[in-house]
């Protein structure tokens, strides 16, 4: 099978890639990543009106969370926060801790925050730093689903209430009882909206799935969560192809596998902006200019750029900023005994479409 030639924004990507390919090798990744499922009673988490789910119903559904109230700021009150990132060599990641970092100084902490750098053994020394440390409040991306379990735990021990992002991704699934709190995207809200799109703009039309090999709790969720949703809407799904890693030439060639295997595809689907974009080279590159390709799991500027130039049908602009500000929220209101909403909150962003594309914003 010969070897895809990147275009060139992928030339401009693939700095980032080396990087970028150890995260999905986690069951947490990029995309990343994650929602929570609720321990505790399955009351609906909403703030003023309702947020627009788009017809949605589903699990995700409850725990979703139009925006959180601005918390009282409490007048000289200082706390000190421990961040942790799964891994700041990411763009997307960065912008979530960008947005937590600014909304903590606003209502006037600090902030402490280490990287991961996707070791789980150095993410777990680095909670314990944070406890030593006596931090206020921790708040942590883990690498893994149970990457953080003991350091959780040793936490609410030493009296450090600990907001979790992201982890796990899907909602179905039980949230550590030691968490204090967590904000999360509704991937399975995302799969739904991306797919009832894509069954309007296309009836019964033939879809494929490109995948990630390399076992990942995070994305085997939102990419079988949208094979459900496409079979749902009445869409024709012709297969899943695996990209062996995560790299766009490993999607180049998955793509390459798919219109070999099912000429007849119509629309490709990828599991995050990357995977999707090396599809549309790979399309172009074949002369399958026809061919369209969509992501459920997204916000990066390249899409965009896809969707406005007629290679991309639509991509779903995850809420890494709402995330980043509500995992702060959080914190502060844990601290300084405010209400929350929930326990578990989950967030939604916006399906980008040729329609409104020129009025969102996209991470770079």
């Amino acid at each position: 099978m010969p070897r895809i030639v990147a275009s060139n924004w992928m030339e401009d990507a693939m700095s980032q890639f080396g990087r970028w390919a150890k995260l999905s090798l986690l069951p947490m990744v990029f995309l990343l990543i994650g929602v929570v499922a609720s321990s505790s009673g399955a009351s609906a988490a909403s703030t003023g009106a309702a947020a627009d789910l788009g017809g949605y119903t589903g699990p995700d559904a409850q725990y979703i969370v139009k925006q959180l109230p601005e918390p009282v700021v409490k007048p000289g009150f200082k706390f000190k926060v421990g961040y942790l990132n799964v891994f700041s060599g990411i763009n997307v990641m960065m912008t979530l801790q960008n947005e937590c970092e600014k909304k903590i100084k606003a209502l006037g902490g600090t902030f402490i925050s280490y990287d991961a750098g996707l070791d789980i053994q150095k993410q777990v020394s680095q909670m314990d730093q944070l406890i030593s440390q006596k931090v206020d409040v921790i708040i942590a991306y883990p690498t893994t689903d149970a990457a953080l379990t003991q350091g959780v735990a040793a936490a609410k021990a030493a009296g450090i209430p600990v907001v979790q992002i992201n982890v796990p991704s899907n909602s179905q699934k039980t949230l550590d009882p030691n968490v204090s709190a967590m904000a999360g995207m509704a991937f399975d809200q995302y799969d739904y909206v991306t797919m009832k799109y894509i069954a309007e703009k296309y009836p019964k039309g033939k879809v494929a799935f490109i995948g990630f090999g390399p076992p990942t709790d995070n994305l085997v969720h939102i990419v079988g969560r949208a094979k459900y949703w496409a079979g749902q809407m009445g869409l024709n799904i012709l297969g899943e192809v695996d990209a062996l890693d995560a790299t766009p030439n490993a999607a180049s060639v998955a793509t390459q596998a798919i219109i070999g295997k099912y000429p007849d595809v119509q629309i490709i689907i990828g599991y995050n902006d990357y995977a999707t974009m090396a599809a549309a080279s790979a399309l172009k590159a074949a002369g399958k200019t026809g061919v369209l390709v969509a992501t459920m799991n997204g916000g990066q500027d390249i899409t965009a750029a896809g969707i406005k130039e007629g290679t991309a049908l639509c991509a779903y602009r995850n809420a890494w900023e709402k995330v980043g500000d509500a995992a702060a929220i959080a914190a502060y209101d844990i601290l300084t005994k405010q209400h929350l909403p929930a326990r578990r909150m989950l967030f939604i962003g916006e399906l980008a479409t040729k329609d409104n594309v020129d009025s969102l914003t996209f991470v770079h």
